[in-house]
């Protein structure tokens, strides 16, 4: 986004702590990617949690005609509400838009192919259709299917990865003791079927878990929204560095 030089931003979000998080580390990075990002005066809104009626918000941003909007804060059931209002307006034909995570199966389930507009950045952890150079995406999908007769979602892969992770520290610590296992667990290595390697780093215990970037587009093959263009991005280059969690740790001490 920022490389296309998207100036004048309008945000939208739920007024909940993730949204107030999110939403200004996201313009953080597009303005250090393009110092001239802006939030067009009158165009940042904090909606209440239980809403459902956006359109007194859609409109204010159409008036407003800004190069770009940020959606990423409305989340949960409020999120295909607000895309299917904002669809009836015409936003997203005209305003180029980015929600962080709306690439994860979870916060897309229930979108129908007519409901994506095309225009739209965002990015998941688990995309469709899944990639094609890691054939053991497809056979976790394929064991899932037959086992419980639906797709899985991010959860069900973050489940899977989570037990294999369990099994592996104790393994390695060789017996089942609390503090053994933290040991054990610092560091490791366990292989995800689809997005391959994932390490729990020793310093911070943070999973190298990374996404997809794209366009939310329609998975034909799968009857679902997915990713068109997508591109894997590694966590290592934007999770906190060794140095950087002991500088937090030092502030709160």
């Amino acid at each position: 986004m920022a490389q296309d030089k998207h100036n004048r931003w309008c945000t939208i979000g739920l007024d909940i702590s993730y949204a107030h998080d999110m939403t200004p580390n996201v313009l953080k990075l597009l303005k250090a990617q393009n110092p001239a990002t802006t939030v067009v005066d009158g165009c940042q809104f904090w909606v209440p949690f239980e809403t459902t009626d956006f359109s007194p918000y859609i409109t204010a941003i159409l008036g407003k005609q800004p190069d770009a909007l940020l959606f990423g804060g409305v989340v949960g059931p409020a999120l295909i509400s607000f895309i299917n209002q904002a669809n009836s307006f015409g936003l997203f034909k005209t305003i180029p838009s980015v929600h962080p995570a709306l690439g994860w199966p979870g916060n897309n389930e229930g979108l129908r192919e007519e409901d994506i507009p095309g225009n739209i950045v965002t990015a998941g952890d688990f995309i469709y259709p899944p990639p094609a150079d890691r054939p053991s995406a497809k056979a976790f999908i394929d064991t899932y299917k037959a086992r419980w007769g639906a797709l899985p979602w991010s959860e069900a892969l973050r489940s899977y990865v989570a037990v294999k992770f369990v099994k592996a520290a104790f393994e390695k610590a060789g017996r089942i003791d609390r503090e053994a296992f933290v040991d054990a667990a610092e560091g490791l290595t366990v292989d995800d079927p689809v997005q391959g390697p994932i390490t729990v780093r020793a310093f911070d215990h943070q999973a190298t878990v990374s996404v997809w970037v794209g366009r939310l587009t329609w998975d034909a093959k799968d009857g679902r929204p997915g990713l068109a263009d997508a591109q894997f991005v590694p966590s290592a280059a934007y999770l906190p560095t060794a140095q950087e969690i002991a500088a937090l740790r030092a502030k709160t001490n």
